[in-house]
């Protein structure tokens, strides 16, 4: 396995930098396909800080279409990297989105729909960087800032509906004692697998059902794992006690491990699905906004000027919650991991 850090964007930026990590990443390349590949990766890289500062530097009028672009030319940069023969044709360099936007009396940022392309950047980056994961053919911008624990606060106010992530209460178990010990028992609201139209103890299968280490594990005293509970439901016996606190259930804690978990500002956090690729999410949202920018005036307007009050909050909450760079940061960590696994030996 290749021990390569290209978190650090100073490497992205200097072509005397990136190159000689290239050179060991693609052994097999030519030196001319190498130089090429890491011109074109850093030029990128450039093109996308660039664009990241001037997001910084405006107002919020013109912010989310810079961001947006600046994202995807960081995209870029790390496709041109991770396969020096991208782009294989031109259709992969179209945004892979498109919004269909109808008119309505009322415009809601929560109902906007976003299609999904059979290819472009995003599906390329996804196709690299999770090539396990499946694209969907639409999203809304209801669920994609629902997955987000940044915005919990507000849209456990103005739009509960949407949310599709919830904090994680913990509580040290018999073997956690003293600081630093993780927890074994962890409650979260029942309103996670309600969300997903699915009963309580089915949602706690699945969730068990996805646990890293094995699919088994300790709740105080009792043990809930996925084999007693199908064999209670096929044998019509009891269903594990899954008892806690009014509106919560009780679970065998993440601690990070889980696929489901998610971390903010040192809180953990849990969704009620796979979710979908952090970054992936902010390049949808980013691009729904750009898009309502850019061509449609006066619905965008009317959301910077708190004419659409709901709208105007979340757009705000979701900036001041992700700035852009943060969504770079997200995007190399990605490249750096998917690099890593995809050279093990």
């Amino acid at each position: 396995m290749l021990d390569l850090d290209l978190c650090e964007r100073s490497h992205w930026l200097h072509e005397p930098l990136l190159r000689p990590i290239l050179e060991r990443l693609h052994p097999e390349a030519g030196g001319g396909a190498i130089y090429d590949a890491a011109g074109k990766s850093v030029s990128s890289a450039r093109l996308g800080d660039a664009f990241l500062k001037a997001a910084e530097r405006s107002g919020p009028e013109v912010e989310p279409v810079l961001a947006y672009y600046g994202c995807l030319h960081w995209l870029k940069a790390v496709l041109h990297a991770v396969d020096p023969t991208y782009p294989p044709s031109s259709s992969v360099l179209q945004h892979g989105l498109s919004v269909r936007r109808q008119k309505r009396a009322v415009y809601r940022l929560l109902d906007e729909a976003i299609h999904v392309y059979r290819e472009g950047v995003l599906q390329s980056a996804c196709h690299r960087l999770h090539p396990a994961y499946h694209l969907p053919t639409r999203w809304q911008m209801g669920d994609l800032l629902g997955q987000l624990p940044g915005l919990h606060g507000v849209l456990s106010t103005i739009a509960p509906d949407r949310l599709h992530v919830e904090p994680v209460q913990m509580r040290p178990g018999p073997a956690a004692r003293g600081p630093g010990t993780t927890a074994d028992v962890a409650w979260v609201p029942r309103a996670l697998a309600a969300r997903r139209n699915m009963p309580i103890d089915a949602w706690v299968e699945e969730y068990l059902d996805r646990m890293p280490d094995s699919a088994t594990a300790s709740v105080g005293a009792e043990t809930i794992d996925t084999a007693s509970t199908q064999t209670a439901a096929t044998a019509g016996g009891p269903p594990p006690d899954l008892s806690g606190p009014e509106g919560l259930v009780r679970i065998p804690a993440p601690n990070g491990r889980h696929p489901w978990s998610k971390q903010y500002l040192e809180r953990e956090y849990l969704t009620n699905r796979d979710p979908d690729p952090d970054w992936c999410v902010h390049y949808a949202i980013l691009y729904g906004l750009a898009s309502l920018c850019r061509y449609n005036a006066r619905e965008w307007m009317d959301i910077l000027l708190h004419q659409n009050e709901v709208d105007a909050t979340l757009v705000h909450a979701y900036f001041d919650a992700y700035p852009p760079r943060h969504v770079v940061d997200l995007i190399l960590k990605c490249a750096t991991r998917a690099i890593a696994e995809s050279t093990q030996t």
